[in-house]
């Protein structure tokens, strides 16, 4: 009896481990990065989505859903990319632009 509970307690272990192998994700909102007033610059990593399954992002300050958005600010600005996936993964990076 205890060998057959070891193993559906095992089995049970694996099944959870491998459910929060599948939530992990992972964005890149790029380097911090330093502008001349008027320059613009695309945001993201290379990658921008580095991991997560059917990945939904979205930037703040109204930039979308766009992965590589360009932008122009007038003042340093630091934007946030929010990234929703699968499994219940929800992460967020964010990058500066100093001008």
């Amino acid at each position: 009896m205890r060998i057959f509970c070891l193993q559906v307690f095992y089995a049970l272990v694996l099944c959870c481990l491998s459910q929060i192998v599948r939530a992990q994700c992972e964005v890149d909102a790029g380097q911090d990065i330093e502008i001349c007033a008027g320059e613009a610059v695309q945001l993201g990593g290379s990658p921008t989505v580095v991991s997560g399954d059917n990945p939904v992002i979205n930037w703040n300050n109204g930039l979308g859903n766009d992965a590589n958005p360009m932008v122009t600010p007038i003042a340093t600005t630091t934007y946030t990319v929010n990234l929703s996936a699968d499994a219940g993964c929800n992460t967020n990076d964010q990058v500066t632009v100093m001008v």
